[in-house]
């Protein structure tokens, strides 16, 4: 059965969360991505084989996202992955998996830098990591402070606050500090987060022999059924042992 929570984070944040506990060795925690929460395709499709499964699953809204509290204007990096430490302090003891969709896999990856004793696995769906740095080389301070923000390629709003802390953030340089096993979900028709962006995280997973799956059909979502096909394929193998 589902027990739904809110946790506070910052002592004014209040995050929702969703915790099915089946008592596994493993919890597999899944982080959404940008404009997304723990509702979506990937994350109900994920909850539910882990239910079959009798895999422990958390799934927890980022502040600004789903029924979290907060404007997604004052959301940062650094609050998200306060959000991460709150929610798995609070509601997990055991080993984590965790799933990160999108900018989801750069918080998650932000999360086990600092909790890596904890982490026994992380599953990329399209891994937005580090991704700010390549808009900012276009982009001038004084056009993101005028517009308050900038806009992606795909038509995505980036808000300023966030801009600004994800310089603080950059974490592609310090993978090799982890030692889990990875695997990469990645789509043949992905229009926001560009194959180049992929191989440099697997290259920076290069220690851990990253694996990579390429769905050639597959958009930036990846939640069509070859793609969540595989990634509960990938889920399962990691929750084992």
């Amino acid at each position: 059965m589902t027990k739904v929570y809110s946790c506070l984070s910052n002592s004014t944040k209040e995050i929702y969360v969703e915790h099915d506990d089946y008592g596994s060795l493993k919890t597999v925690v899944y982080f959404n991505g940008y404009k997304s929460d723990s509702k979506a395709t990937k994350a109900l499709a994920l909850k539910s084989f882990c239910k079959n499964q009798k895999i422990s699953y958390l799934s927890f809204d980022l502040c600004g996202h789903g029924k979290s509290s907060l404007d997604l204007k004052e959301a940062t990096l650094s609050l998200w992955v306060k959000n991460a430490k709150d929610v798995l302090e609070k509601h997990t003891t055991n080993d984590l998996i965790l799933v990160g969709s999108s900018l989801g896999a750069w918080v998650s990856l932000l999360y086990a830098l600092k909790n890596p004793a904890r982490v026994k696995g992380f599953i990329g769906i399209a891994p937005a990591v580090d991704f700010v740095e390549d808009l900012l080389k276009i982009c001038s301070q004084d056009q993101i402070q005028t517009q308050g923000g900038i806009q992606t390629n795909t038509g995505t709003w980036l808000y300023q606050d966030f801009l600004k802390d994800s310089q603080n953030h950059n974490c592609l340089k310090n993978l090799k500090k982890l030692n889990f096993p990875v695997h990469i979900l990645y789509g043949g028709q992905d229009k926001s987060v560009p194959l180049s962006l992929i191989l440099n995280i697997m290259d920076a997973f290069s220690h851990v022999n990253p694996i990579m799956t390429y769905v050639q059909q597959g958009d930036h979502r990846l939640n069509d059924e070859v793609s969540l096909k595989e990634l509960k394929r990938v889920v399962a193998l990691f929750s084992k042992g």
